[in-house]
């Protein structure tokens, strides 16, 4: 049976909210050697099942990787909310973002959330879960792809 997932070779990190970010990147820092991108608040339009929301959210990577080590601070009343703390989510770079959510929402992945243009088109990342295993996976647009090589080699202030 074919992958439903973007190929393995797309497969570039691990996410996991935490209840503090600098607290979480300091302990996996002396646990496991980990050394981070710079913390970066981006301000995000989140569509879910539930409406449209504006927020920002806080997060960091790994420098070391693929797979990086996503850590995403925890944001009530959100898919990144205290509930959601531990692993969160395996992430794919997505060449065709509505065309990848619309193949897994098709074969029965659930819709959880995703960014959103000022047109309300879904951008950047959305979020989608498989109902039998609860796997989490987060599609990215892959034109984002050069951007993030920037700041994970600090290149991009």
């Amino acid at each position: 049976m074919p992958s439903l997932l973007p190929s393995v070779q797309n497969y570039f990190h691990v996410g996991y909210v935490v209840s503090d970010l600098a607290e979480a990147m300091e302990r996996l820092t002396a646990a496991a050697g980990l050394s981070w991108a710079s913390p970066r608040a981006l301000p995000v339009t989140l569509r879910s099942p539930a409406g449209e929301t504006s927020t920002s959210v806080h997060l960091t990577y790994s420098v070391q990787g693929p797979p990086y080590l996503e850590l995403i601070e925890e944001q009530p009343g959100s898919v990144w909310g205290s509930e959601h703390r531990g692993f969160h989510h395996m992430g794919y770079w997505s060449g065709r973002l509505a065309g990848d959510i619309d193949t897994l929402t098709g074969a029965g992945f659930e819709f959880e959330a995703g960014a959103v243009d000022e047109n309300g088109a879904l951008v950047r990342f959305a979020y989608l879960r498989e109902p039998h295993t609860g796997l989490r996976i987060e599609l990215r647009d892959e034109a984002r792809r050069p951007q993030m090589e920037r700041w994970l080699r600090n290149e991009d202030a």
